[in-house]
């Protein structure tokens, strides 16, 4: 997907994605119940980047949407924070971020478990499967600007019970 960088006649547009992986350290579809790595990376126009400075910062909030009759949820690291913050560098094109998930923590639920977290292979509604988003937003000194983006993923992941 991309970001779109406001303010700029014509409007500017960077790349960026995401990927999962497991406690394999390998990129997956199919998770276990256990922490996971979200690594997010996105560039910025040069001519943006030049005025970045220790003011600005990027803020990224990561969700998950349910396939089936799962509610959607946001995403967590296992001390329970939902937003986080990467500082900006002037003159720096391209950012990386990686984040452990805790997929308990957040309310994501497995595949064949009941809405009481147990298991229930035969209840319809015991969706584990979910897409994933990457929703990126730039700040100035704290203050939102017209410059944001997301990435989500064109697979869905699937939760399954240990």
């Amino acid at each position: 997907m991309s970001i779109e960088w406001g303010g700029y006649v014509p409007t500017l547009s960077s790349d960026m994605s995401h990927t999962v992986v497991d406690n394999t350290l390998a990129p997956t579809t199919v998770l276990k119940m256990e922490p996971f790595t979200v690594k997010a990376s996105w560039d910025v126009p040069l001519n943006v980047a030049m005025g970045i400075n220790s003011l600005h910062t990027f803020r990224l909030r990561m969700y998950a949407e349910s396939i089936g009759p799962r509610p959607d949820v946001v995403l967590c690291d296992p001390g329970g924070v939902k937003t986080f913050s990467v500082n900006g560098v002037v003159d720096k094109t391209h950012y990386d971020f990686a984040v452990t998930i805790d997929p308990v923590g957040s309310g994501l639920f497995a595949e064949g478990t009941a809405v009481s977290g147990g298991p229930d292979v035969n209840d319809i509604n015991s969706s584990g499967v979910y897409k994933l988003a990457v929703v990126l937003q730039h700040l100035n000194d704290g203050n939102l600007t017209q410059d944001s983006g997301a990435s989500d993923s064109d697979y869905a992941l699937v939760f399954r019970a240990p």
